[in-house]
Parts: structure tokens; C-alpha cells; sequence
């Protein structure tokens, strides 16, 4: 964790604040900031690194019933004009 938060350290100001909009950190001072950002990367670490598939799923994945088809496809299988 340390070292993520010597590499936030090093950017700008700018580019900092800009990563916290982009992930919902609110925006303090540089050094809380980049404290937030570091702390997230090294959670979604040790969630990789345990196994846990509590990160964000695949959008894919909504669209697919129970046998594993996508209800996309099932449009396409109608056949019209009978």
C-alpha cells in the first residue's frame, strides 16, 4: 500500500483529483485523496488475491437465463410469418 500511495504522491494534483472523480473518492487534499485511492487498490488486491468474486460482475452475465442462454438470442430463433 505504501508504495501505491508514493506512486499517487508523485502525479499532480490535477490528475489525482481527476482519478477521485472518476472513482467516487471525494476530492480533500492530495494526500487524503491519494490515501482513498491507495486503500481501494489495495482491497481490490486482496479480493483478487483471495478469490472473492464480489467485484463487479460481467454485464453479459444479466441477460443469461438459467441454462445459460442469453434472452438476445432467443428473438433471433422466432420464426415469423407462420
Amino acid at each position: 500500500m505504501r508504495q501505491r500511495m508514493d506512486h499517487y504522491m508523485v502525479m499532480t494534483g490535477k490528475k489525482v483529483k481527476s482519478l477521485c472523480r472518476k472513482r467516487n473518492v471525494k476530492w480533500e487534499r492530495k494526500d487524503k485523496s491519494a490515501w482513498e485511492l491507495a486503500k481501494q487498490d489495495t482491497d481490490e488486491l486482496t479480493k483478487l488475491m483471495n478469490g472473492d468474486d464480489t467485484l463487479e460482475s460481467d454485464p453479459g452475465k444479466d441477460d443469461e437465463d438459467e441454462d445459460g442462454n442469453n434472452d438476445s438470442d432467443k428473438e433471433d430463433d422466432d420464426v415469423t410469418g407462420n
